[in-house]
């Protein structure tokens, strides 16, 4: 191991002045010596300037005005040294060890391009609720990704703050686009790191993943603002995405976003058209269609076992059949499965046989809340 390789950990903030001093302090306990903080705040209002200059010369501070996460990333980056660089939320905070687990595979691994590892969820006031994030039974992909990416593009990932990126990968796909990945920056990262190196797995918690009211993690409300915005960010991406293949030699990366066979892209386009259809942002989208292609993009992904399957393709088949008020019952009903609350896989066959059970004895469906205007913060980002 090389004991002088360096770490950064860029920590991205924006008004999260209750939750940055436990973010920045767990970024200077790591165990690995050549560690390097950097604070990025994102033109805050409150006192996030005065909890930055507290911790004085032990990290560095960028202040900036306001323009948004991939805005944030990018001169965090521009201002660090590290071979391996952590995007930590201010929200979120990370476990002691963590560093010197990423920089082990960095030092060994020369074609790595991401680390990913487990995110334990804590509510606002850091009390642990009982559930990791991606779940512990879903498997983190390790490996040369390109070809799964080409035929299913969605993988399993945690947030942000649950991630590692190699210095030499993100000079590959550097900058993130400003206007397009305004917000759900990490998507870009995701998305493209894969292209141009391995992805490993530390199948550890490494961190602590905050819920609270802030960032609308758990919602009982539908919000197709939010599922609309995402749908753009993807369509808007693609191109991106589509130059960074091509350039590394994977030609075989879909021509258009509407190519992608990806089922949680699938599904959100099948729930903004059934829900909204005259604000859908996708013009030619067929409801039925979309059902179809969601239920075969979920039957050959091969990451899911056959329960999730099950339920995933009822999911995609209720919506597109039933009428609207079942339809929205139903995608809240997802949402919530999506939730901490989510244990094991082996509850999905309950969740299946009840669902449909619980759908016909429900009356108006009057109590969903459909919000089209507030978008929250981000979400959890796994396929």
């Amino acid at each position: 191991m090389t004991a002088n390789a360096r770490l950064s950990i860029i920590i991205n903030n924006f008004n999260y002045e209750r939750f940055l001093p436990a973010a920045i302090q767990s970024a200077l306990d790591q165990t690995w010596a050549e560690t390097e903080v950097i604070v990025v705040d994102d033109g805050s209002s409150d006192g996030s300037a005065s909890v930055i200059q507290w911790f004085g010369d032990a990290v560095i501070p960028v202040f900036k005005e306001n323009g948004g996460q991939a805005s944030a990333i990018n001169v965090g980056f521009r201002a660090s040294s590290g071979d391996a660089v952590i995007f930590l939320d201010a929200d979120d905070v990370l476990e002691s060890h963590i560093g010197e687990r990423v920089m082990a595979i960095v030092n060994h691994e020369p074609d790595v391009a991401k680390i990913q590892f487990r995110l334990r969820m804590i509510d606002g006031d850091g009390e642990d609720l009982g559930a990791v994030v991606p779940p512990s039974w879903q498997l983190l992909p390790n490996g040369d990704l390109r070809s799964w990416i080409v035929r299913h593009r969605s993988y399993v990932y945690p947030p942000t703050s649950g991630n590692a990126f190699t210095r030499a990968a993100l000079k590959e796909i550097w900058p993130i686009p400003e206007t397009t990945f305004r917000i759900s920056a990490d998507q870009y990262l995701h998305h493209a790191t894969p292209l141009v190196g391995t992805v490993r797995a530390i199948d550890t918690v490494g961190g602590r993943y905050r819920l609270h009211q802030s960032n609308h993690y758990v919602t009982r409300e539908i919000d197709l603002n939010r599922v609309r915005t995402e749908i753009v960010i993807s369509r808007d991406g693609h191109p991106f995405y589509r130059e960074i293949a091509e350039r590394t030699g994977l030609y075989a990366y879909p021509r258009t976003y509407l190519d992608v066979s990806d089922r949680i892209l699938f599904g959100l386009r099948l729930t903004s058209l059934k829900l909204d259809p005259g604000r859908h942002p996708v013009p030619g989208d067929s409801v039925f269609r979309l059902g179809i292609r969601g239920i075969l993009a979920t039957v050959r992904a091969p990451d899911s076992s056959l329960a999730r399957k099950l339920f995933q393709s009822i999911w995609f088949a209720g919506v597109a059949l039933l009428p609207r008020r079942q339809a929205a019952w139903i995608v809240l009903q997802r949402m919530q499965v999506n939730t901490p609350a989510q244990r094991s896989d082996s509850k999905e066959s309950g969740r299946v046989r009840s669902l449909f059970v619980r759908l016909i004895s429900r009356k108006s469906g009057n109590d969903i809340e459909m919000n089209p205007e507030n978008a929250p913060k981000r979400g959890v980002g796994n396929g």
